[in-house]
């Protein structure tokens, strides 16, 4: 079994900010684990991700602001709470 990391940038709070956690249980919400295996630690962004590499490397990075928008309402109209906009590792 290997580990592998990416970059991610992800739209929505630290995982334990999240008010209902059934949403994350439930799936509705993807979990952005900061390291192998961290899908429960408090560093774990809760939300819908932005963009991802395919690996850590580098890749341009192609900002749409419109489409960051709609992501920050999806979350607010699933969790009623405002979203941010973060950029992590992503482990698996």
């Amino acid at each position: 079994m290997g580990i592998d990391y990416k970059a991610a940038v992800f739209v929505g709070l630290p995982r334990s900010d999240v008010d209902d956690q059934e949403l994350i249980e439930n799936e509705e919400l993807e979990v952005c684990p900061p390291y192998y295996d961290g899908n429960s630690d408090d560093g774990a962004i809760a939300g819908f991700a932005y963009s991802t590499t395919p690996t850590y490397s580098a890749r341009e990075l192609k900002w749409d602001h419109a489409e960051i928008d709609k992501l920050k309402a999806k979350f607010k109209k699933l969790t009623g709470q405002e979203a941010k906009v973060y950029l992590s590792p992503y482990g698996f």
